[in-house]
C-alpha cells in the first residue's frame, strides 16, 4: 500500500517483475495521500489527505481492501453528506 499524490495504490505481489498496481480511490478521490497509519489489532488503515481529512478502511492483509473483486471504499470519519 502506498501514499501518493494521486491516492493510495496497492498491490498484492511484490515479488514479480509484473507488480500490477491498482488506485483505491473509492470514497477518497484523487487526493494527495500524506500518511499512511495501520492498527494491527484489526487492520484497520487510517490515510492523512491533503485538504480533505481523514478517511478509514479495513485491509484484508491476504487479500487487500475489501474483497478482490469489489473497489476499495474508504469512509471519511465526520464528514457532511
Amino acid at each position: 500500500m502506498l501514499a501518493t499524490e494521486l491516492g493510495i495504490w496497492t498491490t498484492s505481489n511484490l515479488d514479480e517483475a509484473g507488480t500490477v498496481w491498482t488506485q483505491d480511490i473509492e470514497g477518497l478521490a484523487n487526493v494527495r495521500v500524506d500518511m499512511l497509519q495501520i492498527r494491527l489489532s484489526d487492520y484497520t488503515v487510517l490515510a492523512a489527505t491533503h485538504g480533505r481529512g481523514l478517511a478509514t478502511a479495513v485491509w484484508d492483509i491476504q487479500t487487500g481492501i475489501g474483497s478482490p473483486d469489489a473497489p476499495a471504499e474508504f469512509e471519511i470519519p465526520n464528514s457532511k453528506s
